[in-house]
């Protein structure tokens, strides 16, 4: 007795699911490192003045450059709002919101694989990112698509420099603040870094936002930070709604800490731009703190506590 055959469907089945698996290995596609498997798209054109800082290949030179890192814990009492990831077209924009309701000013360390016109929301995103510029926030670099660790120098720098010139052409200014993916940075990046005359910005104060739900959780676990180290920089990520959310309650927070700390006589946490916060202390800090001082009067001060 001969095997049975299969019907029609078995066959069409049989000779269409391994040439698809085929199809879909051997296709170039874009990945989420917005890199293809023919290799790194090409570099933006470049448009920088004729004054720029040379461009070597960084992975020339045979021993690492010295690369300024700090995580902002330089100046006691000091709080700067940094935001990763984005940006993220409803998300961004509503963060913008908070911010301007509170007066604050932050720094978006962005990945310009989300501003790629190859997305449906590429100029949406884009937009975001103007208007964060025309409200005085820092755009910063936080490479291309995410991507660092285990990269070819090739790679490493096609991640920092299609970044920095994306950047640049969208605000009409070089970035100068770097934050690698995952806090590492290769020293192949780091020579190219330094080159550029980035500084790499780390933070002090976060919380695991993309795995909470809980924009209060997250809000009480970035304040237990700042206390601890009384200020800091602190790292959210602005794609998340729940993140977005916890910023409003970290700055209510904030006021009511200040109340407390004007009841006893400390010194106030106050929020302010990056780049301020990166500027050297005063030669006496000490000098320089002055009491926590709020407008509101002690009736504000005392509903909030």
């Amino acid at each position: 007795m001969g095997r049975p055959s299969l019907p029609l469907p078995g066959w069409i089945l049989a000779l269409a699911i391994p040439a698809f698996i085929a199809t879909w290995i051997l296709a170039p596609r874009e990945t989420f490192s917005g890199t293809t498997f023919g290799g790194p798209p090409p570099l933006p054109p470049r448009d920088v003045s004729k004054d720029a800082p040379p461009i070597d290949p960084p992975w020339e030179r045979s021993a690492p450059a010295e690369l300024r890192t700090v995580l902002g814990l330089e100046r006691p009492g000091e709080i700067a709002l940094t935001f990763d990831d984005g940006p993220h077209p409803a998300n961004t924009s509503r963060l913008l919101d908070i911010l301007e309701r509170h007066g604050v000013r932050a720094a978006f360390f962005i990945n310009g694989y989300w501003l790629s016109d190859r997305r449906r929301s590429g100029e949406r995103a884009a937009a975001v990112v103007r208007r964060a510029h025309a409200a005085g926030h820092i755009i910063a670099n936080h490479s291309y698509s995410h991507a660092m660790i285990g990269l070819s120098p090739e790679a490493q720098a096609f991640e920092i420099l299609a970044n920095h010139e994306l950047i640049t052409r969208l605000t009409g200014e070089r970035p100068t603040l770097f934050r690698p993916p995952y806090a590492v940075t290769p020293r192949h990046a780091r020579a190219l870094l330094r080159e550029l005359g980035y500084s790499e910005v780390l933070w002090s104060a976060t919380a695991p936002d993309q795995e909470m739900g809980d924009p209060a959780l997250i809000a009480s676990t970035v304040m237990g930070w700042l206390r601890a180290y009384n200020g800091g920089i602190v790292m959210l990520h602005d794609r998340n709604r729940q993140s977005v959310e916890a910023v409003e309650l970290v700055l209510r927070a904030l006021e009511r800490e200040n109340c407390r700390r004007s009841r006893r006589g400390q010194q106030a946490l106050r929020v302010v731009p990056l780049d301020s916060l990166l500027r050297p202390p005063p030669q006496s800090w000490a000098l320089s703190v002055e009491p926590a001082r709020h407008g509101e009067g002690r009736h504000a001060c005392a509903d909030r506590l």
